[in-house]
């Protein structure tokens, strides 16, 4: 009989699944890369999203059923979301039951303005259509999560 490694067989655990979508693990400095002052990865795809400070344990909030891949803050007061290798990235809060669904640009199409330029939506259950905002990279400055769910945002960045 031929043992299998607990090692192979949790690598092939994870292949059978796929990507599990959620909070990367980080101490901080990855998140900065993306958000921080000096972000080595601006240039990059990503949004960078501030938490509510009214709710502390917003991110107890997140459901189950959120769709993302992203990084913490250190002090968990904000995070980036990256590309989803699993379609849209959508992340949401249980609380106020308010949605953020991102659709990444993935292919540039516009050349000449910037490298990428994400749609972030904020929706509530009953309505896709939200408040839209335009995060182009790099400049594209952080978006606040809302408390409630309001009419359009604006546009950030460029």
């Amino acid at each position: 009989m031929k043992i299998i490694s607990a090692p192979f067989l949790a690598l092939v655990a994870a292949m059978a699944t796929g990507v599990t979508a959620g909070w990367l693990p980080d101490d901080g400095s990855t998140f900065n890369s993306y958000c921080g002052s000096a972000a080595t990865r601006a240039n990059s795809l990503h949004v960078c999203v501030t938490t509510p400070h009214t709710n502390p344990d917003f991110l107890a909030h997140i459901t189950k059923d959120s769709n993302f891949k992203g990084y913490l803050s250190s002090d968990k007061s904000a995070f980036v979301l990256l590309p989803n290798d699993h379609g849209a990235t959508t992340i949401t809060d249980s609380t106020n039951g308010i949605t953020l669904t991102v659709a990444f640009d993935v292919e540039t199409i516009t050349p000449k303005l910037g490298d990428s330029c994400q749609v972030a939506v904020f929706h509530d259950q009953v309505s896709f259509f939200g408040k839209p905002y335009n995060v182009w990279q790099p400049g594209g400055e952080s978006i606040p999560w809302p408390e409630v769910y309001s009419g359009p945002g604006p546009n950030v960045g460029r």
